[in-house]
């Protein structure tokens, strides 16, 4: 199934909610922070789904019955949030794009690319990336895409993530799989902080907006037209995760009609 994403004066979003994790819980204090996470990247812990196969275009030119279009509030300038971060894009992006972590119920934060992410000093934490996770043309995410997003994030001009972190931690191999994340102070809820940093492998990378590349996310981008901020996307055939699946009609083409989405929320 092919799913187009566009603007226009509506939001539609598909949560997906993914593993529970178990980590560090956060002090009473860090409650702000929660807040300004889940409002500025509540969709960070979820993936949209289509259970179809790609659509064609029916005889009008129009998207086929395979065909699923959103409607956004906002032009989508990209598929990286480095700095493009309202909550309806970020749940576009993180259908391309995952983060070790994301921000799932109750604002705790959740594994998605890791799984293990814990605190074991008062300032290093100790993270394993998942066995088997690869992108989507079948290569495997490595510890050195870890460390290359958290450089891409600092160095772009305007960040609005790095405004989050009070610093950003280095990145020590320990395995091929396991690494330590190491700050100079404190960092109490780098578990969550992590959520908003989106993996891709370290030769793609910039410190930009990136407009195409490989991700993790159940999706790849077919074709997008950033002036028009529309993106056309279709299932990932190596995604790591369960297959995605809709639960809306797959016979008819979902049209947003004046003032609402047709779109339904999980």
């Amino acid at each position: 199934m092919e799913t187009t994403f566009g603007a226009a004066n509506r939001q539609a979003a598909v949560p997906v909610q993914t593993e529970r994790s178990t980590m560090t819980v956060l002090p009473q204090g860090s409650e702000i922070s929660r807040r300004r996470l889940l409002q500025f990247g509540a969709a960070a812990g979820f993936l949209l789904g289509t259970g179809s196969l790609a659509g064609c275009a029916g005889p009008t030119g129009l998207p086929g019955p395979s065909t699923l279009t959103l409607a956004l509030n906002r032009s989508l300038v990209s598929l990286d949030n480095k700095l493009n971060q309202f909550d309806a894009a970020v749940t576009v992006q993180r259908s391309v794009r995952q983060g070790l972590t994301a921000i799932g119920p109750e604002t705790k934060p959740v594994l998605v690319l890791a799984d293990r992410f814990e605190m074991t000093g008062p300032t290093e934490w100790t993270v394993r990336l998942r066995d088997g996770i690869r992108y989507s043309d079948g290569s495997p995410v490595k510890i050195e895409d870890v460390a290359s997003a958290l450089k891409m994030y600092q160095q772009v001009q305007g960040s609005f993530v790095a405004g989050f972190f009070p610093e950003f931690p280095a990145v020590v191999p320990v395995d091929d799989r396991t690494f330590k994340m190491v700050s100079k102070k404190p960092v109490p809820i780098l578990d969550s902080l992590m959520s908003m940093i989106l993996i891709t492998p370290a030769a793609q990378n910039k410190p930009e907006e990136l407009q195409e590349g490989l991700g993790t996310g159940p999706y790849v981008v077919t074709k997008f037209n950033r002036g028009a901020g529309t993106y056309s996307l279709q299932r990932n055939p190596n995604y790591w995760g369960p297959a995605p699946q809709a639960r809306w009609p797959t016979s008819a083409s979902a049209k947003p009609s004046a003032g609402r989405s047709t779109a339904r929320r999980w």
